[in-house]
Order: C-alpha cells, then structure tokens, then sequence
C-alpha cells in the first residue's frame, strides 16, 4: 500500500512538472506570436 502511494505521488509529480513545462512553452510561444 505504501509503495503504490509513493507510486503516485511520484508519477503526480512528473505530470505536474510536464504540464508546468507544457504551460510556459505555451505562453512563451504565445508572446513570441503577439510581438510579431
């Protein structure tokens, strides 16, 4: 039980660390697009 919790914290962690990176890239490219 404690390993399937430590499972999912982890793979939690790695999809908010994605996702993070996904929303930066987005609004980087967003403001990339609205300056030119």
């Amino acid at each position: 039980m404690l390993y399937f919790i430590v499972f999912l914290s982890s793979v939690y962690l790695y999809i908010h660390k994605h996702s993070m990176y996904v929303c930066i890239y987005t609004y980087t490219g967003n403001s990339r697009t609205k300056n030119l």
